[in-house]
């Protein structure tokens, strides 16, 4: 990915960031853009998150200005590219109602956008973002597909755990994040066993996935778990996400599963993996949840459409467990077993997911969406889909069918 193109999403990021809401745009009566409230009288909390925000649109834009550009220009383009972008958007944002259109935002978001782009040149414009993820991949991961493929797999996970990507640092929505795992702690809550479960088998096939595609050499107990940690515990700086004492126990089970299954052949390792995939999964599909019950959904992305923000965040925790199921069976197949092994396990993903989302008609609050066996296969094929290049040792051995 050149830094154009980093450049060009994380605009989308941040318009996507600013301008959400559930609530249908209107003309305000009080129609006051750009309100300024007085650098005394505003959030400091927000005024931080504001900057922070735009830093890494200017690095960005900073450096990819910075090829081609003398650095005072490339500061100064992006400076002033920064205060149009956040004018454009806090304008906007009068329209939206529950939103505020502030002057003060738009100070602070240029100042983000000066920082960055004034720490962009101190790196050399050369060293893109995709070149930085090379390197962390080739130092971590195998080379080749299953390289690829255990990256994507680990990327996919953090994604699902982070999605919407909208920081923040807001103290009482912070606050809120880390409330489920203190009431658990404190007993005002129990303990979730079937998310206990959930956490466990999924974390576990992650850590088996990772052991598979991981370069020889590194500690990779270490690094999956350092990981899953830190993710862990960045989610209640994410709008929409909290912390829980059940993914602390879904991971010290997984810590342990991992590092057992981790002297085991990769035959068997994949087999757990695969198996604890689809355990976690129908552990989810049908534990019953508050509510009455539905009918199954035929429209495609019916649900999705109507809360986007939820139903984004429902597809990348989809996607990430059959694209690591698929990449885990990838990885142990030899070349000339992929195209069956590729039909076969779509079917059974077929089969598996609709059957499990049909069941969903008889268990309270759940809803039976034919959108969960369509993003399951698709993650599952696209598995299958990325170039080969290298396979994996592994796999190479196997050829007489071990597997």
């Amino acid at each position: 990915m050149s830094t154009r193109i980093a450049t060009l999403l994380y605009v989308v990021a941040i318009a996507y960031g600013t301008l959400f809401s559930t609530a249908a745009w209107q003309v305000p009566e009080d129609f006051r853009p750009l309100a300024w409230e007085g650098l005394r009288n505003a959030s400091r909390a927000d005024m931080l998150e504001n900057v922070l925000g735009y830093i890494p649109f200017g690095a960005l834009l900073a450096a990819s200005l910075g090829v081609t550009t003398a650095r005072s220009v490339a500061i100064g383009l992006t400076l002033l590219a920064g205060m149009l972008l956040s004018l454009s958007l806090e304008t906007i944002q009068a329209f939206i109602p529950g939103r505020d259109s502030s002057a003060t935002d738009v100070l602070m978001n240029s100042a983000g956008t000066f920082l960055g782009a004034l720490g962009a040149t101190f790196v050399d414009p050369r060293r893109t973002p995709s070149g930085l993820a090379a390197r962390i991949r080739g130092g971590w991961f195998k080379a080749g597909t299953p390289g690829r493929l255990g990256a994507v797999a680990v990327v996919l996970w953090i994604a699902s755990q982070l999605s919407p990507f909208i920081p923040t640092i807001d103290v009482a929505t912070v606050r809120q994040g880390f409330a489920s795992a203190w009431r658990t702690a404190s007993g005002a809550r129990p303990l979730e066993l079937w998310q206990v479960t959930t956490y466990a088998c999924y974390l576990t096939a992650l850590g088996v996935c990772w052991s598979l595609t991981a370069r020889e050499g590194r500690p990779r107990l270490v690094a999956f778990s350092a990981v899953v940690l830190v993710v862990l515990a960045l989610k209640p700086f994410f709008l929409g996400r909290t912390l829980s004492l059940e993914a602390f126990a879904g991971f010290a089970a997984s810590f342990v599963a991992v590092a057992v299954l981790d002297a085991r052949p990769p035959a068997m390792r994949a087999v757990v993996g695969v198996a604890l995939l689809c355990a976690g999964f129908i552990v989810y599909e049908l534990v019953p949840a508050p509510g009455r019950l539905h009918g199954f959904n035929w429209l495609p992305f019916r649900g999705e459409m109507n809360n986007t923000l939820k139903g984004f965040m429902s597809m990348l925790g989809l996607a990430w467990v059959f694209f690591t199921l698929g990449a885990t069976v990838r990885v142990v197949s030899p070349a000339e077993r992929h195209r069956r092994r590729e039909a076969l396990g779509g079917l059974g993903v077929l089969c598996l997911v609709a059957l499990c989302e049909w069941l969903q008609q008889r268990i309270p609050g759940r809803y039976g969406d034919v959108t969960t066996v369509a993003i399951a296969v698709a993650a599952w094929l696209l598995a299958w889909r990325i170039p080969a290049s290298g396979e994996s040792p592994v796999a190479t051995r196997m050829v007489n069918g071990r597997v």
